[in-house]
């Protein structure tokens, strides 16, 4: 799995986890549960991640959010 597809899946566990907390709906706990064992697996097959190259001077970064602001 590549890193963009982590942080988002991630990210996904993580609002399905708020969504839990707050409402206490059974839905959400499966699909979090769900979540958390594909992230599980995603940290024990290996994550790859991009040859970290130096941005140059006035070139845009890209930066991801955990939480999808």
């Amino acid at each position: 799995m590549d890193a963009r597809a982590f942080v988002k899946l991630v990210s996904d566990m993580m609002a399905t986890q708020a969504d839990y907390w707050r409402d206490r709906k059974q839905s959400d706990l499966i699909k979090s549960k769900d979540l958390e064992k594909q992230v599980r697996k995603a940290l024990r097959d290996g994550i790859s991640f991009p040859d970290p190259t130096p941005a140059q001077e006035g070139e845009d970064v890209e930066q991801i959010s955990l939480f999808g602001e």
